[in-house]
């Protein structure tokens, strides 16, 4: 996580809330057109709340000259794809195999 936080071609954010930390959000670029969120966290009492969606509206619409979103999410984890995909993000078609319980499947979205 420190590289990430030290990364040129990233920015570390926190999230806030009634204001108590409730998670975080790290954006990096490629190209500075094409963007990442990985990872992204929010604490468990604070999920289900639409704290995730207005993060990630607002993070999107801090970078207007994105061309392209992309993430990786757990399959496994419904409701956070169903959120992504809500959201506009559409599977790749690309998955890979964490262990026995969780493959990662990536999205993309485009601007």
């Amino acid at each position: 996580m420190i590289t990430r936080i030290n990364n040129p071609n990233g920015d570390f954010y926190k999230i806030v809330a009634d204001n108590i930390l409730v998670g975080a959000i790290y954006v990096f670029w490629r190209k500075k057109v094409q963007y990442w969120i990985s990872p992204m966290f929010i604490l468990p009492l604070y999920q289900s709340k639409g704290i995730a969606k207005r993060t990630i509206t607002l993070i999107e619409e801090m970078y207007p000259q994105a061309t392209t979103w992309e993430l990786a999410a757990i399959s496994e984890e419904k409701r956070t794809c169903y959120l992504y995909e809500k959201m506009g993000y559409n599977k790749t078609g690309i998955s890979k195999k964490i262990n026995d319980n969780a493959t990662l499947i990536f999205y993309k979205k485009f601007c």
